[in-house]
């Protein structure tokens, strides 16, 4: 294992990547990133509405809490979840 392996493993963030299919075209949700890192940086910037997760933490639970953190709103009308693993 490398040696980095358990300093990138110890701190998993969890996020939902919101999508679906209108007149024929896929639209995402993305979001401005806050928190710490992003203060007084580009507002160009966007992403998925994410967090970090603590050790042990059910993960989707944790993407759901983020969702509605960042977004302002729980994540309605999702039809299944599909996990993407690990990025």
């Amino acid at each position: 294992m490398p040696a980095h392996s358990k300093s990138l493993r110890s701190r998993i963030s969890a996020g939902l990547l919101m999508f679906r299919r209108r007149n024929n075209e896929l639209e995402v949700l993305l979001a401005h990133p806050g928190g710490p890192f992003f203060v007084r940086k580009d507002d160009g910037v966007w992403t998925i509405p994410k967090g970090e997760a603590a050790p042990g933490e059910d993960l989707l639970t944790r993407a759901q809490i983020e969702f509605e953190e960042e977004v302002g709103c729980r994540p309605g009308n999702v039809q299944r979840w599909i996990e993407l693993g690990w990025i």
